[in-house]
């Protein structure tokens, strides 16, 4: 552990988790930069060489921690670091490339959904000009708007983008109105692929399960009629649903590809056959990705 006496700033994966944020646990580090402390042989401590800037530290717990937007920079910093073992395995170097963007990602969005904005982000960017990751922060920064409800969103997304597919997020599904009856909510989608009229749905572990989300049998009984319903409301205006699971899009190669891409496939083909007619009204989509 940092002591509290320590001059070293907490930062990157250590002050996202101290922040609340969100973290891929998977090799993460926590940074340490400044003080004296030593951390030799503690695999699971980093010291940077670096200073941080005063405005962007701040005291959590006792400890001087990097402000959240710094600290989404130096996760950025210390997964750009490439490991040893990875220099002359072709296959490692791509499944750590792919964890981190994942890691990057999952920093960026959850900042966002913990009240950082992207122009905070940009500016403490801009402020560290020469630091490394940069360039794995801004390809994060590019797709990340805090519109992911959670981090297995934010893996989908990457696999989505792995697939080389453009989509919407969070994106609002209405049934179309009457002449006397305005049109009626669905659902908040969690992926749109327009050019499929496809959407991506995540089903994280704990929402069919015995948790808080479902104390009781008759709460897990409820959640998975409602999604039942609301999947058969999705399809009678038109669309197609896939559903992936945390094992689906977490892991190297990414085991759902295949099945997005021949289910976009496929449906591009229905399509333009005019097979089906799309009804669904969309709403606040926000921007696409992609």
């Amino acid at each position: 552990m940092v002591d509290e006496a320590s001059a070293g700033v907490i930062t990157g994966a250590g002050a996202l988790a101290l922040h609340g944020a969100w973290v891929l646990l998977r090799g993460a580090c926590v940074g340490v930069a400044g003080g004296g402390q030593n951390f030799a042989g503690q695999r699971m401590f980093r010291r940077l060489r670096c200073e941080i800037d005063p405005e962007d530290v701040t005291i959590i717990a006792g400890r001087r921690v990097a402000r959240l937007a710094k600290a989404v920079l130096d996760e950025c910093k210390m997964r750009s670091r490439k490991p040893a073992h990875t220099r002359r395995d072709r296959e490692r170097l791509q499944s750590w490339r792919l964890d981190a963007l994942r890691a990057a990602y999952i920093a960026v969005e959850g900042a966002l959904r913990h009240g950082a904005t992207r122009e905070e982000l940009a500016r403490t960017a801009a402020r560290y000009p020469r630091q490394h990751g940069l360039r794995l922060f801004r390809r994060a920064l590019e797709v990340c708007h805090g519109r992911c409800e959670t981090p297995g969103e934010v893996l989908t997304k990457v696999a989505l983008l792995d697939a080389g597919l453009q989509f919407h997020e969070q994106a609002e599904i209405f049934a179309p109105g009457t002449d006397t009856e305005p049109p009626t909510f669905i659902a908040r989608v969690d992926f749109l692929i327009p050019s499929a009229q496809l959407i991506v749905e995540f089903d994280g572990r704990l929402k069919y399960s015995r948790s808080r989300v479902a104390p009781t049998n008759a709460e897990q009984s409820q959640i998975i009629t409602d999604e039942i319903y609301r999947e058969r409301a999705l399809r009678e205006v038109g669309y197609d649903v896939i559903r992936v699971s945390w094992d689906d899009v977490d892991g190297f190669p990414i085991s759902c590809l295949p099945t997005l891409t021949s289910t976009v496939t496929a449906r591009l083909r229905i399509l333009g056959n005019s097979a089906v007619r799309v009804r669904g009204i969309v709403k606040n989509a926000g921007p696409q990705i992609g």
